[in-house]
């Protein structure tokens, strides 16, 4: 008997693979949609505009800033970036 995988061995299925939400309807990350919303350039450069505390968030009735890039939000909300001050 071949030794291809520990799944292979016991007789068990691979779970199945859940279909890919649709575009508008997935959950993403603070720094994901700032880069959709061509606010930054680069998911980097998202993370960096974030820890400068320089992001704010409005939606659901409140504005806050944002603390973390990896802050899963709804897409109900828009964003506000300030500008930098030199």
């Amino acid at each position: 008997m071949a030794m291809n995988s520990f799944h292979a061995r016991q007789g068990k299925a691979k779970p199945a693979k859940p279909e890919a939400a649709p575009e508008q309807h997935r959950k993403l990350r603070a720094d994901q949609r700032l880069v959709a919303a061509h606010l930054a350039a680069s998911r980097s450069a998202a993370q960096k505009l974030i820890a400068s505390g320089r992001v704010s968030w409005s939606g659901s009735g409140a504005t806050r800033i944002l603390a973390k890039a990896s802050e899963i939000l709804p897409d109900d909300g828009e964003f506000a970036v300030d500008p930098e001050n030199i």
